[in-house]
């Protein structure tokens, strides 16, 4: 049974309107410089004009979608004891279209792939929440729900001919939530039952079963806590640290202590069940975090080269939906910042018959659907509000206002974070505490000391490419000023349980 919910996000618009006044009263040179900045805005807040460089032609190309839960931007090209932790990503990035400064506009599962699925920014599709806040006063706790208003990605490419098969490992997407919508076959390998080796495997059987043309999902899980990769990822040269008593206590319940964590964070639970990590026990989880992604890594690769040896004319796209926080900011985990290690993921298209290419300019992952669009040679959806990236890199603006959101994946917390960043300067709006604090990423990256925007001399046109989204949002003709919610069962309940959303 589906019934709507009125929830509005507290503060938002008085918090931008309070912002726009004051940056009213600026000089004329002040004024023009906004006015550019704003003609940039509008072209995120509508369709972007741009020169196909990829046309499609006869037989249509497949096309396959790979998410890495949780995967940071930084692993594809890190090392760890001087060996890559990537190696295949790394090969396939260079053998492609090489985003480096992809952004996601949701930096927990549910929004962001609903965003990813739509094309429509998260204020639009208002799939935000995941439990509802009085979970402890009700059997069956409600949960946002992908409207069956919306075409989703899978819809848009069943309409054009293409089979389409959805393989993924995430409780928060499976058909229950509305994300199987338009897949022909969507299944949901539960996690961390199944791991990544047994994701390929399922995708490698579908895939002789396929014909053309078709779309094929696939969302590996195993970079999302608990962290549990087969032994042989675990580098034998990073000897793991030793570990406090109280240290094996959580890491051995880590599921409980990692809620146990986020949860009084965020404002949910009043008091703590678990202390934290030692220094040794937080290296310990960074070293358990890499050794996962290094098996996605191996086993992402194991799923392209055989994709490539059937088919090599296949467009392949690697993204993810969320980084992860390793105690940059004080904690760990997703959903409750935007700072980049969240907000930060690759993107990776690889489209036959083009050179590779290293792509600097500011993209978001909004842009997935158009530009798959565009490169099939398939006509787009004028309510898409990402951008077709299937252009000359030269044209792609590198002044792009990008956005990303945080509201947590539980109603009742203390966050709902928006930020907006223009080349390297940051702004961060928090619509509970009413601050607004500047980051200049160029001589301050980690983000280790904002600026209040009040201080801030370029603060305007941050404040105005914001307030602008909000407002193009809120115009948006599918715009859902009121969630679509349904009902967790026990089963589903405990299904996110074991990945660290529910207590």
């Amino acid at each position: 049974m589906q019934y709507q919910a009125e929830r509005e996000r507290p503060g938002r618009i008085q918090s931008l309107m309070e912002a726009v006044a004051q940056s009213v009263c600026r000089t004329y040179i002040r004024q023009l410089a906004l006015t550019v900045v704003m003609l940039a805005v509008c072209a995120s807040c509508s369709k972007q004009e741009s020169v196909a460089i990829v046309e499609q032609s006869s037989p249509k190309s497949n096309l396959v979608l790979i998410v890495a839960d949780t995967l940071r931007a930084d692993r594809i090209d890190f090392r760890r004891n001087g060996k890559p932790l990537m190696p295949h990503l790394a090969r396939f990035a260079g053998q492609s279209w090489d985003f480096r400064k992809c952004r996601v506009q949701a930096t927990w599962t549910k929004p962001s792939m609903a965003t990813l699925f739509t094309s429509l920014y998260p204020e639009v599709h208002r799939v935000l929440y995941g439990v509802d806040g009085d979970i402890d006063l009700r059997d069956l706790p409600k949960t946002d729900v992908l409207p069956e208003l919306f075409e989703t990605f899978a819809e848009f490419m069943k309409s054009n001919g293409y089979r389409t098969m959805g393989l993924q490992t995430n409780a928060n997407i499976t058909q229950h939530f509305g994300f199987g919508q338009g897949f022909d076959r969507y299944e949901y390998l539960k996690y961390p039952k199944h791991h990544g080796d047994a994701v390929t495997d399922r995708a490698l059987e579908w895939l002789d079963e396929l014909s053309p043309p078709y779309l094929l999902y696939v969302h590996y899980m195993d970079a999302h806590a608990p962290y549990n990769p087969p032994e042989e990822f675990v580098d034998p040269d990073a000897a793991l640290p030793t570990l406090t008593e109280e240290d094996k206590a959580i890491i051995d319940n880590y599921g409980d202590g990692y809620r146990d964590r986020i949860m009084f964070e965020v404002g949910i639970t009043k008091k703590r069940v678990f202390g934290n990590l030692s220094k040794a026990g937080e290296e310990y989880i960074r070293v358990k975090y890499d050794s996962s992604v290094r098996f996605v890594d191996a086993e992402i690769g194991r799923l392209i080269d055989r994709i490539l040896e059937r088919d090599p004319n296949t467009i392949i796209v690697v993204t993810s939906d969320h980084g992860e926080e390793l105690w940059e900011h004080g904690s760990i985990g997703h959903a409750k910042t935007v700072y980049e290690e969240l907000t930060r993921v690759p993107l990776i298209v690889r489209v036959p018959g083009t050179q590779p290419r290293t792509i600097d300019a500011p993209v978001e992952l909004i842009d997935v659907l158009p530009t798959c669009a565009s490169l099939l040679g398939l006509k787009p959806n004028p309510d898409w509000q990402g951008h077709n990236l299937n252009t000359d890199p030269g044209r792609l603006p590198v002044d792009r206002p990008t956005f990303s959101s945080a509201t947590m994946s539980i109603t009742g917390s203390n966050r709902d974070l928006d930020a907006v960043v223009i080349g390297n300067r940051k702004l961060v709006v928090d619509n509970i505490a009413q601050t607004r604090t500047i980051y200049d990423l160029d001589t301050n990256p980690t983000e280790s000391i904002g600026v209040p925007a009040s201080e801030y001399e370029g603060a305007g046109a941050l404040d105005e490419a914001l307030s602008g989204r909000v407002a193009a949002d809120r115009d948006h003709p599918l715009y859902q000023a009121v969630p679509t919610t349904n009902e967790l069962t026990p089963e589903q309940q405990e299904n996110i349980r074991n990945i660290g959303y529910l207590r």
